[in-house]
């Protein structure tokens, strides 16, 4: 759970109680904001919903967020993908022959290819067989997927022509970190240095691509030695550190190995035996040494940098104050916005600051957090033209705006973003008193022939395949795969195709990338088995809106639903949050298996978002940040504010970037799903609101 820059929402030992589905949905490709047509009201002169036809619509989706039943060759495929894992070849090449006819056949044949060529990497043949295979599936994802797999596994043995052979093929992971490296490393000679060092500076790529390709850089370029040290030191690399100090010589380094050593092993003491002589020290050892302590002790490294940053030149001075000033935004300290400002813009010069088109955003959240908008408004003119331009900064761009009284220039920034039906496109119509974007009809139903062209899809059907057996991060490459190029309408279509296939999760994913007259709000916004949320939420007294924007944003009502952390179902109930909810309100246990399973898991994850909502005092900002990150992080992130501050402000200035979003979008589809369900909430921003100061002591003791 941390921003790529620095890795900065350091990872903590903490479990995260109820986990986002992450994991399952990482491989798909972000979708931009749908901007539907605009509904001025959501009931019809006599008060009937005018979305009545609608929900009806998901009534036919209830068997769909239920187990499915497997087919012939599912339990002798699962059985592959185990000799796969352990490397059973002789097991695999077995069952391999029985899956002849099974969809995903050719996923046992890339398996059985990488393990013989595991087990003689060095053989022209099995290298050769891995190669052809590629080839003869050219335009099909598993392609794809074997051309990445053979690249990762072979890079550092094979030669640049059979590199850039199997490179060239890419479609999509041409600029996934390993292989985007190793295409550096092998085309060293015809790419610009800068490129290469810009590449190295913000990646986040760790082994042996990273260390060969810098090698690459030493071997032409010795002074880098420095600079690679700095960038890993900003990314918390420390055991890529630890190599680097290891293999450079000793005029490379620093300071003296054992004083780094040293350091890396324990700043904090390294610091109070030699602070006293910091002045005499190497003013690089100095940078090292603040790089590690900051991460360790934020107090100590403040102490430490008035005695190290005064001796450095004036852009390495606002770069480690500007480091300094984002680990005191992420602590949520109150002055991280004044430390900014001493940093100054010359960190956005230095060429060893880690993505400074991110760090420019945190920048604007502490002075939003100061409620500095002038500052803010500054910070977001100076960001580049890729980040100014999207939807967070330009609503607050124009929040600044009208703060300092430029009323047209705010208008027109909330103008441009009022019709998505996104948590800021919501904020953004209430303050030109805009309707909400609401489809007001559902499009043109797709005919026979449109929906034709997808029943014939190979990838289509070995998505489904995988979907059967509950594995949908394979699922969603293929189907992602089969949709590269649609247009509007061709998203609306396969939205409806995966509807008849109830496959509600690419339904939502898939029709929300559907804009204009091609937006169907039932598509994106479903509600399978309501009938049964409405009841259990109503048992809990929570809102049904509230219930499915969970729903949709854990889980997209994938019904078997596994996170990497061991989450569960469509609410991604933790198997010892289940425990803990048992012991905590005397209701039966629930045997592991059965988390996934519809009803416990709705009873289960019902529960405990009320046990959150009491334990915060009834806020449903502070309950839905605890149901992501955990009521202890909620909790410290409430208690860090000194007065109340506007509730906008404060989720978007959550140190977890996947908490941040997770508030943003829950809060955003409970909106919509209210307006859905004739229980409107009413205007959004006085809904979201305010948090106020406190030590949320009603959720001490929960999970």
């Amino acid at each position: 759970m941390s921003d790529p820059f620095f890795c900065a929402l350091r990872p903590t030992a903490a479990a995260v109680v109820i986990a986002l589905c992450a994991g399952l949905c990482a491989a798909e490709p972000a979708a931009d904001e749908a901007r539907p047509e605009i509904s001025t009201t959501t009931v019809a002169s006599d008060g009937t919903p005018i979305f009545s036809a609608e929900r009806l619509y998901d009534i036919e989706l209830d068997e769909a967020v239920l187990p499915r039943s497997l087919e012939p060759g599912d339990l002798s495929f699962k059985a592959a993908q185990e000799a796969f894992r352990k490397g059973r070849l002789t097991e695999l090449e077995r069952l391999g022959t029985e899956l002849r006819d099974h969809p995903l056949t050719d996923y046992v044949t890339l398996w059985t290819l990488i393990l013989r060529l595991k087990k003689n990497p060095d053989d022209p043949a099995a290298n050769a067989a891995v190669v052809d295979f590629v080839e003869a599936k050219d335009g099909l994802y598993i392609a794809e997927r074997g051309a990445s797999d053979y690249l990762e596994l072979v890079s550092s043995r094979i030669n640049q022509a059979l590199f850039n052979r199997l490179y060239q093929r890419l479609r999509w992971n041409k600029d996934e970190p390993v292989l985007r490296a190793w295409f550096y490393y092998y085309n060293f000679d015809a790419e610009p240095l800068d490129s290469v060092k810009r590449f190295l500076r913000d990646t986040k790529l760790t082994g042996e691509a990273l260390r060969s390709l810098t090698d690459k850089v030493l071997a032409v370029d010795p002074s880098w030695a420095w600079p690679a040290t700095v960038l890993l030191m900003e990314k918390q690399r420390w055991r890529e550190v630890r190599h680097l100090i290891d293999k450079l010589p000793a005029s490379s380094l620093p300071g003296p190995k054992k004083d780094l050593q040293a350091i890396l092993n324990n700043p904090e003491r390294w610091y109070r035996k030699n602070r006293q002589q910091l002045h005499k020290k190497p003013a690089r050892l100095g940078v090292f040494m603040l790089l590690r302590l900051v991460r360790k002790n934020l107090d100590s490294a403040e102490a430490a940098a008035e005695k190290i940053i005064p001796r450095l030149a004036p852009e390495w001075q606002s770069l480690l104050r500007g480091i300094i000033a984002y680990e005191a935004l992420v602590a949520l300290r109150p002055d991280a916005s004044e430390r900014f400002k001493a940093a100054g813009s010359r960190m956005f010069r230095h060429p060893l600051l880690v993505s400074p088109e991110l760090m420019s955003t945190y920048v604007v959240r502490a002075h939003l957090r100061a409620k500095d908008w002038s500052a803010a408004a500054k910070a977001i003119d100076a960001m580049p033209d890729d980040v100014r331009t999207q939807e967070t900064w330009v609503y607050w761009r124009a929040r600044a705006y009208s703060e300092a009284g430029k009323k047209n220039e705010a208008e027109k920034l909330f103008l441009s973003i009022a019709d998505n039906y996104s948590f800021y496109g919501k904020l953004a119509a209430d303050a030109i008193g805009r309707p909400y974007a609401l489809a007001r009809r559902t499009p043109e139903p797709p005919s026979e022939a449109e929906l034709h062209v997808w029943q014939s899809r190979p990838g289509l059907k070995r998505a489904e395949a995988f979907y059967r057996l509950d594995q949908y991060s394979f699922g969603h490459r293929e189907w992602n795969w089969e949709m590269r190029g649609l247009q509007s309408r061709g998203y609306f279509v396969l939205a409806a195709y995966a509807k008849d296939r109830r496959l509600v999760h690419r339904m939502i994913n898939t029709g929300q990338r559907a804009t204009g007259e091609s937006f169907s709000l039932s598509q994106a916004f479903p509600t399978p088995q309501l009938s049964l949320i409405e009841k259990l939420s109503a048992d809990v007294s929570l809102p049904t809106a509230w219930v499915l924007g969970i729903i949709r944003q854990e889980s997209r009502f994938m019904p078997a639903a596994n996170s990497s952390v061991g989450a569960r179902g469509l609410m991604q109930v933790m198997p010892a949050t289940a425990r803990w909810i048992v012991k905590k309100t005397g209701r039966a246990p629930v045997k592991r298996q059965a988390l996934s399973e519809l009803r416990p898991n709705l009873e289960l994850g019902t529960t405990y978002l009320r046990l959150l909502q009491d334990g915060f005092e009834g806020s449903f900002i502070l309950a839905t940040a605890a149901y992501n990150a955990g009521p202890a992080r909620a909790r410290a992130w409430r208690k860090a504010l000194t007065e109340p501050m506007e509730a906008a402000v404060f989720i978007e200035t959550i140190p977890f970037y996947e908490t941040r979003d997770y508030v943003k979008n829950v809060l955003s589809n409970m909106k919509t799903y209210s307006q859905l369900l004739g229980n409107d909430i009413g205007n959004f921003t006085d809904f979201v609101g305010t948090v106020t100061p406190g030590d949320s002591a009603g959720s001490a003791d929960l999970f």
